[in-house]
């Protein structure tokens, strides 16, 4: 039940990741094996499936199911690149298809409910679904995108360096492993650099930035500015060729070293 752990800390040994976004809105379900296997050629790290509006606990389940069935005919149990989800509730936060759960609390949002509230739905359960939990504290900054409106986040300004570092100290001092920097799914303008920057060289667990990474230049600019982690979800919605468009992304992210290497 350690695996999801020691994915997440190899970012900081091993290489930098990049992260495939699956929001089951945009895909189609009998499709999605098959993108699935298409970005894992390309090079992925890892999945991260859920959505934030519109998505029931049937429908992760059931891409779960899928992409699950789809990689372990290809690769083997310890090369397969875990599906991690990525829910909006406590009802899309369980899929016993998936191997693990990025366990969020959204530390800028206006409503208790998506800090701890519908996490203590969840928590008592994973366990009994066969899910590690990875605690994550996610920042969102503008434009926020769908996930800043259903979470009813207090978006950080774009160039709020301050409150972004002081979010993401909040979140090392209270022990949670991951640090998630997000301006949203198919945000015009990803995180600033500046706010990477300044928050990468405050905490010293993996830093995850999502949101607007729709090409190689902006995930570069990202990890040169020190991102571990990066997720892009555009690269397998707007494309034929998955494995191609993937690789141009995972091809710059891996070409970085780790920061504890």
């Amino acid at each position: 039940m350690n695996r999801l752990s020691d994915f997440f800390k190899s970012s900081r040994s091993q290489k930098r990741l990049h992260l495939t976004g699956i929001d089951p809105c945009c895909h189609d379900a009998k499709q999605i094996g098959d993108v699935a296997l298409k970005a894992a050629r390309g090079g992925t790290d890892g999945f991260l499936l859920g959505g934030s509006d519109g998505v029931s606990s049937f429908m992760v389940e059931q891409f779960a199911g899928a992409m699950a069935k789809a990689l372990k005919a290809e690769f083997s149990d310890a090369a397969r690149p875990p599906i991690i989800l990525f829910p909006s509730s406590a009802e899309t936060g369980l899929a016993k298809s998936a191997d693990g759960v990025l366990f969020l609390s959204v530390l800028n949002s206006s409503d208790v409910r998506f800090i701890v509230r519908e996490q203590m739905k969840a928590a008592p359960f994973l366990a009994r679904a066969g899910l590690e939990a990875a605690g994550c504290a996610m920042i969102l900054m503008e434009p926020g995108g769908t996930v800043g409106r259903v979470t009813r986040a207090d978006l950080l300004r774009a160039e709020d360096v301050k409150s972004a570092m002081g979010y993401a100290a909040t979140a090392q001092a209270f022990g949670f492993g991951l640090c998630y920097i997000n301006a949203g799914s198919g945000s015009e303008k990803p995180v600033s650099p500046k706010v990477i920057k300044a928050v990468s060289e405050t905490v010293d667990i993996p830093l995850i930035i999502g949101g607007g990474l729709v090409d190689a230049e902006k995930v570069r600019a990202a990890m040169e500015a020190g991102a571990d982690i990066v997720v892009t979800g555009s690269a397998v919605e707007r494309t034929n060729d998955i494995e191609s468009a993937v690789k141009a992304l995972t091809d710059v992210a891996h070409s970085f070293s780790p920061k504890g290497a």
